[in-house]
C-alpha cells in the first residue's frame, strides 16, 4: 500500500510560508481586504461583516444588515474566498455567518517507494464554516463568540474538526476601544490515524479614533498576537476616511519572516464599499485582496 510521504501539515507549512507544528495554518490567513490593508490590526475595531473571524464581539457594532464578499489571490495560483453575512436583531444582540474556502491548486504525490514523486498529483482544499453570536451588556461592553467547523482535503487524505472563538470589546470613550479574542479554541482535528493540533492564539488589541473633525476621520489600532507555535508579534495600522466615502489604509505586521508592509484603499457609495488590499511578501508572490460589502 502507498504510503503518502508529505502530510497536510507539510504542505502548508512550505505553502504558506509559515513556520508551524499545528494543523490547518490556514485559519492564520484574514479576511476583508480592510482589515488587512490595516496590517491585520482589527481586534478592537471590528466594526463589520469581517468581525466573525477577526472579534465576533464586534458584530453587533453595525445596526444594518451586512454581506461580505472577499477574494484573495495568494502566490502560484492559490484563491482564497470568504462570504460573510451579519444581521442585528433588537438593541442588544447580533448574528453573523461565515464561508471561506481556500483552493490551493496541486501538490506532486510521493511515496516510500517513489520519493521523488509518482508522477501523480494531489488537489489540496481547505473550508471553514463559522456561525457568531453578540451580546451588548451596555452601551460600552459587547461579548461575543463564534463556533466554526473546519476541514482540510490533501489528495484522497482529508482532516476535519470543530472549535470556537470568544471575544470581548470595549468602548472606554469617544477615543478608545479595547479588545480581546481567543481563536480556535478545539480538540484538534483528526486525520486517518493522526490528530494534530489547531493553531490556537490569543490577541488583544486597542484602537484609537485620532482624527473626527468635519470631513476627516483617521483611527489607529495596534494588535499583540500570540500563537502557540509562533513568538509573540504584533500588528499596527491606520485607516483614514475622507468625506465618508474615499478610504486609505496602511499597516505592518512585525515580527514576521514573510510579511511586513500592508497598504490598501477603498471607496464607498451608498449601500456597497469596494476595499482592495497588498501585502508585500518577501518570500512568495505578493498578495491581493478584492472585498465587495452592502449594507442596507
Amino acid at each position: 500500500m502507498k504510503k503518502l510521504n508529505v502530510f497536510i501539515v507539510m504542505f502548508l507549512v512550505f505553502a504558506y510560508g509559515i513556520s508551524a507544528s499545528t494543523s490547518l495554518q490556514f485559519l492564520k490567513l484574514g479576511i476583508s481586504a480592510r482589515s488587512c490593508g490595516m496590517g491585520e490590526a482589527f481586534t478592537a475595531v471590528a466594526n463589520d461583516a469581517s468581525a466573525i473571524y477577526w472579534n465576533p464581539a464586534g458584530i453587533i457594532q453595525s445596526d444594518k444588515h451586512q454581506i461580505l464578499f472577499n477574494q484573495a489571490m495568494l502566490f502560484s495560483g492559490v484563491s482564497y474566498t470568504s462570504l460573510g453575512y451579519t444581521q442585528r436583531f433588537g438593541s442588544d444582540k447580533a448574528f453573523g455567518l461565515e464561508f471561506s474556502y481556500l483552493a490551493a491548486g496541486t501538490v506532486e504525490e510521493t511515496t516510500e517507494e517513489f520519493k521523488d514523486g509518482t508522477g501523480e498529483s494531489l488537489s489540496v482544499n481547505n473550508l471553514r464554516v463559522s456561525l457568531a453570536y453578540s451580546q451588548s451588556f451596555s452601551r460600552r461592553v459587547f461579548i461575543g463568540g463564534s463556533f466554526k467547523f473546519m476541514s482540510e482535503t490533501l489528495g484522497d487524505i482529508s482532516g476535519s474538526g470543530m472549535a470556537f472563538d470568544l471575544g470581548l470589546l470595549f468602548i472606554v470613550n469617544n477615543h478608545i476601544n479595547l479588545g480581546m479574542v481567543l481563536q480556535n479554541i478545539g480538540t484538534g482535528v483528526s486525520y486517518p490515524n493522526l490528530t494534530e493540533e489547531l493553531p490556537k492564539n490569543l490577541k488583544l488589541g486597542i484602537a484609537f479614533r485620532l482624527i473626527k473633525w468635519k470631513d476627516h476621520k483617521l483611527i489607529g489600532s495596534i494588535d499583540l498576537i500570540k500563537t502557540i507555535d509562533e513568538d509573540l508579534r504584533y500588528n499596527a495600522g491606520f485607516e483614514y476616511l475622507l468625506k465618508n466615502m474615499i478610504f486609505l489604509r496602511a499597516g505592518y505586521k512585525g515580527n514576521l519572516d514573510e510579511e511586513g508592509i500592508c497598504a490598501g484603499l477603498g471607496v464607498k457609495l451608498k449601500m456597497v464599499q469596494i476595499d482592495y488590499s497588498y501585502s508585500a511578501m518577501r518570500y512568495i508572490n505578493d498578495a491581493h485582496r478584492f472585498s465587495l460589502v452592502l449594507e442596507y
